[in-house]
């Protein structure tokens, strides 16, 4: 019984700090940021390499980390996020979906990860030119005068270019995003099976 109840805890603790640590702190509010205007879901759809990304709790300890986003109707995609754990080589595979949740056109959509209690978390493209980059963000205020942020530049190729990165980089400097990107190792990564 003490046991069971150790391991309760243990997990209430678990799910309390990857909560907490998914996301890096600013000592401001969320900025106000220009999302992608005329927003093509279906030419967002297919294989992405995470370049770089904030510090995720859920993401620690792992490598070539991919997104492949296959169209699911006119507003909702199907997600498939892989990564491999750097000190195992274990893969791990998440399955969710994202639907498209804004009126005006805008990249604003909401995740959703049901696989892992995970729901509507925001994922808002800034910036994409849906063949070589996207730069996603979410934020959501702590109080009057901080807000926890998630931000990642996805590249179409596993290693962009200097001018892919350039224009991405364009697009987190005209956002104001804080430049606290990590970058992903894809050393000696398995291809990913999938499409």
């Amino acid at each position: 019984m003490i046991s069971s109840k150790i391991t309760f805890l243990t997990v209430v603790a678990a799910c309390y700090i990857a909560t907490c640590s998914a996301q890096i702190a600013v000592l401001t509010p969320c900025q106000n940021v220009t999302l992608e205007q005329n927003f093509y879901l279906s030419s967002y759809a297919g294989k992405w390499y995470e370049y770089q990304r904030y510090f995720t709790f859920f993401q620690f300890g792992g490598k070539c980390v991919t997104a492949y986003y296959t169209p699911n109707g006119t507003d909702t995609i199907t997600v498939r996020n892989y990564l491999v754990k750097e000190n195992t080589g274990e893969v791990n595979i998440i399955l969710g979906s994202a639907t498209l949740v804004s009126e005006v056109g805008e990249g604003e959509l909401s995740l959703d990860f049901p696989s892992v209690g995970q729901v509507d978390q925001d994922y808002w493209v800034l910036g994409t030119d849906y063949n070589s980059f996207s730069v996603v963000w979410s934020c959501s205020n702590s109080g009057s005068n901080q807000s926890l942020q998630l931000a990642w530049l996805l590249t179409r190729d596993r290693v962009p270019s200097s001018e892919t990165l350039a224009l991405a980089q364009e697009v987190i400097d005209r956002n104001g995003l804080v430049d606290s990107f990590l970058i992903t190792n894809h050393d000696s990564c398995p291809e990913d099976p999938y499409p």
